[in-house]
């Protein structure tokens, strides 16, 4: 959760593609490229979804060339959900430092769109990330955390998710799992 001081501006940020380095060498810079769409619920300015794709691969330097042809269309998507009751006051798209606001759509690279909230506003964001496509995305949410669904019941979902994966490929019960959600005491 995102905390802003009084009289600063909420808002949410999400990179579609940014830098990356590619090798130990920190001057080896790829910008790959990427896409975004802000959407907007029907018939309002209240942001709804904030979704994106890039082509950015890790494993570019380590791929055999004799499987460059069936890779290089490979992408990542995402697709970011938003649950709130008051109202954004503003959108936009920003690309190489630019901020375009209320633009709803936006390619290449250094890319992100936003939301801009008012004070105080409690904002649940739900991610779906497949590497398929930005509908597929969609379709993990609706799945995997449908509406209406808390943080608390997304994060004991996930840990009974891991934990029965953990006994199936160890075959014994796991004791105790990291509450990776909860504040140390």
């Amino acid at each position: 959760m995102a905390h802003f001081n009084s009289g600063e501006t909420p808002y949410i940020l999400l990179d579609s593609c940014r830098p990356s380095v590619l090798t130990s060498t920190p001057t080896n810079i790829f910008f790959p490229h990427g896409t975004v769409a802000v959407h907007l619920r029907p018939g309002s300015s209240q942001v709804h979804e904030i979704c994106g794709s890039n082509s950015e691969r890790q494993d570019t330097i380590i791929t055999p060339t004799s499987t460059l042809p069936h890779v290089e269309g490979f992408n990542g998507y995402y697709c970011a959900r938003f649950d709130y009751t008051s109202s954004t006051t503003s959108h936009g798209t920003t690309q190489n430092s630019t901020t375009h606001p209320l633009s709803e759509w936006g390619e290449g690279a250094l890319l992100a769109g936003y939301a801009v909230f008012e004070p105080w506003t409690v904002v649940d964001v739900r991610v779906g990330t497949p590497f398929m496509s930005i509908n597929q995305a969609r379709a993990n949410i609706d799945a995997e955390i449908p509406d209406g669904t808390s943080l608390e019941q997304t994060v004991q979902a996930t840990k009974d998710a891991w934990t029965e994966g953990k006994t199936i490929y160890t075959g014994r019960k796991v004791e105790a799992v990291v509450d990776w959600c909860e504040a140390p005491g």
